[in-house]
């Protein structure tokens, strides 16, 4: 399968990711004390959290204005994940313990107080999860809950912490590849395992394997219908070739979509009415990482029924607007080797519009690289689903006069809009938007 040869590769590399990366100090008193005293802002509506170009995480407003760091002043962070009520922050570093070891740790800032708290701390030795990151985290949709896939020696583990105790972290399971995605309910993690599908129970701490008919390969990620109790998933149909069922936990699955292609990917929109499905085509050699290549988007309404409106492009991910009027869509510019292009689907009148072409950061590669998991931890759109942010340089056409000779990465917002605006409002490696 393609997108194993790709993870393979991945993961390869992740050891490699880890060296670069520069340390603080363990103890937990002294990073507090390295966090700015008596914050103005440190959420809010809007607030887009971002990786610095000096490997600090920071907030700041969508004009560039009010930076916040929220990191100790020592050592290097990436991967700033929102909790969905946009109270807290957790964030990656690393550590040195007393013998001078280094450990991947984990962080939760609550943007409320101030403090400053360890998640987790791996062990020495332990790889990254991805170039760069050395955890992936997904928040559950309460905020009460984090699922955390952390690196060890012996491949990635994954953990669940239920917030609301004091028990600390459970191991979920050990193993590549894993791909999950929290119920509505935020009571279960749906998780696909190689050829299985299993269901974490968060309030128990049970690990069940959903029985099903058939193997479930040729994808990664499941996801759950917004507002139901209804999983989404790719197995062996039963008249041969994968076929996309729902299904509630122990209940006959239903045929939703019959014959995808193998690695597809797919994600409802966040009122549950329509499902984006990709058609996979090639994987292109895109530096440093190949990149999965998707020929169409197809948009299918709640029973099956495929719309008229699609994507006709060379796509290499996609992402939902959070009213779910609008599909954002990164291409290839096939006479530039290096760029790609952001480009949006109306869903009312499926009229497309063209944003910018850029080079993403290596960051924000990885994160196009395996969208279809970071599009439901991670917001790229702003609450109210006017504009998007992404970390790169500007390119192609689209060069802006006061950065056109400025080779380092910048912290990118664009207008949504038929005539789109564009904003750089820090330098750095990645950003997010805040929820609400």
């Amino acid at each position: 399968m393609r997108r194993g040869i790709l993870l393979v590769l991945v993961l390869a590399l992740f050891a490699v990711s880890g060296t670069a990366c520069g340390l603080f100090q363990s103890d937990d008193e002294a990073a507090r004390s390295q966090l700015d005293e008596e914050p103005e802002v440190e959420s809010g509506p809007g607030r887009i959290a971002y990786v610095g170009l000096d490997g600090h995480v920071r907030t700041v407003n969508p004009d560039g204005s009010g930076a916040l760091r929220i990191s100790p002043r020592t050592g290097i962070y990436s991967w700033p994940t929102w909790s969905p009520d946009g109270n807290n922050l957790v964030f990656s570093g690393l550590t040195e313990d007393e013998s001078g070891r280094r450990r991947a740790t984990l962080f939760d800032r609550d943007l409320s107080t101030g403090e400053v708290s360890r998640v987790h701390v791996g062990e020495p030795g332990d790889a990254f999860v991805a170039i760069g990151a050395p955890h992936y985290v997904y928040w559950s949709p309460d905020s009460s809950s984090l699922a955390f896939l952390s690196g060890t020696a012996g491949g990635l583990r994954l953990y669940v912490d239920d917030l609301r105790d004091d028990e600390g972290p459970r191991t979920a399971m050990d193993g590549v590849p894993v791909f999950m995605d929290w119920s509505p309910d935020s009571e279960s993690l749906l998780i696909h395992f190689a050829n299985d599908h299993f269901v974490f129970d968060v309030d128990q701490g049970d690990l069940d394997r959903l029985e099903l008919p058939s193997e479930a390969s040729g994808y990664k990620v499941p996801t759950w219908k917004p507002n139901t109790d209804l999983m989404t998933y790719v197995t062996a149909g039963r008249s041969g070739g994968l076929t996309l069922y729902t299904a509630r936990v122990g209940a006959d699955q239903m045929p939703l979509v019959e014959r995808v292609p193998e690695d597809a990917a797919f994600r409802w929109s966040p009122d549950g009415r329509l499902l984006a499905v990709t058609s996979p085509d090639r994987v292109i050699p895109y530096p440093p990482l190949g990149l999965l290549v998707y020929q169409r988007i197809s948009l299918y309404a709640e029973d099956g029924t495929r719309q008229a409106t699609e994507i006709e492009d060379d796509v290499v991910a996609f992402f939902w607007s959070p009213d779910s009027t609008k599909l954002a869509y990164v291409t290839l510019v096939r006479q530039e080797r290096d760029v790609l292009r952001w480009k949006v689907l109306n869903i009312a009148n499926g009229a497309e519009s063209t944003l910018i072409d850029f080079i993403p950061s290596a960051d924000q590669l990885t994160m196009l690289q395996f969208f279809d998991q970071f599009a439901g931890s991670h917001q790229l759109w702003s609450p109210d689903s006017r504009s998007l942010v992404f970390a790169g340089r500007i390119g192609g056409g689209a060069i802006l006069a006061s950065t056109a000779q400025a080779q380092i990465d910048r912290i990118i917002v664009v207008a949504a809009r038929s005539f789109p605006s564009t904003d750089v409002i820090a330098s750095g490696t990645l950003a997010f938007w805040s929820p609400g």
